[in-house]
């Protein structure tokens, strides 16, 4: 069972595409040169790609400094703390995921575990009742086309999956896709489970960047923000020239 998007087998086909014209590269070297042609050969490889990384990384750094929109994401905020608390405290007996599926449905393979965490949902929050859920991250690719892949969540109750050793199974047929979760197929039209768990999560987001702007706007109105500061310099510094300024320059 696949859940590559469009992107990702892209990126797979042009490793593939960069893999097999280096071999060519090489086998060209050692059928013209011998061993001195594939050494110079792979020592101008090596160069290049430091060279690129060093080139790459710079542009990436200038791109997310000065370039880079700071929009603001809730719900892709609450994945990746989720799969980033996952990955602080993965369980080392944990291999790969799977889906169980039923007596007309066989099994299939999710993908690798790369991180574990577990969450309270909001399913019965309003009866006071807490109910823990288990979220597995997951790549469905191996090593190296897992580097160009994004980390995926499966979200699931304790009681919807094998014991946390070894292989997992989800007893399942098949994934869904919610608001950038994955969620087992039995539970698509469980309302309170994924759409209104999903909303308060965002709300509680909501609240912090609604504090986190207060404080800024605090530091503004006091004049404490430094960068505002700056600004305020700068513009004093720019003479705006006037009609009178033109009229004097004239006579």
């Amino acid at each position: 069972m696949a859940l590559n998007d469009p992107g990702e087998k892209k990126s797979k086909q042009f490793l593939i595409l960069g893999i097999a014209a280096f071999i060519i590269i090489l086998i060209w070297a050692i059928y013209t040169n011998g061993a001195l042609g594939f050494k110079a050969v792979l020592s101008m490889m090596v160069k290049t790609l430091i060279w690129l990384a060093i080139i790459l990384g710079i542009v990436f750094a200038i791109y997310k400094i000065f370039f880079e929109k700071g929009e603001v994401n809730l719900i892709a905020n609450d994945k990746q703390s989720i799969i980033d608390a996952g990955k602080l405290c993965k369980p080392p007996l944990l291999r790969d995921i799977f889906l169980t599926g039923d007596h007309e449905h066989g099994e299939a393979k999710l993908g690798h575990i790369i991180g574990y965490c577990q969450i309270q949902s909001y399913q019965d929050a309003a009866k006071g009742i807490a109910i823990p859920e288990d979220c597995f991250i997951f790549k469905t690719q191996v090593f190296p086309f897992s580097l160009f892949e994004e980390s995926k969540v499966i979200r699931c109750l304790p009681h919807e999956h094998t014991d946390l050793v070894g292989d997992v199974k989800i007893y399942a047929i098949s994934p869904i896709e919610k608001y950038g979760y994955f969620w087992p197929n039995h539970t698509f039209l469980n309302v309170r489970r994924i759409d209104q768990s999903v909303v308060k999560e965002a709300y509680r987001g909501q609240i912090h960047e609604v504090m986190t702007d207060l404080v800024s706007i605090t530091k503004k109105s006091a004049g404490l923000d430094s960068e505002q500061n700056k600004m305020i310099d700068q513009r004093k510094l720019l003479k705006i020239p006037s009609s009178l300024d033109e009229t004097e320059s004239r006579g």
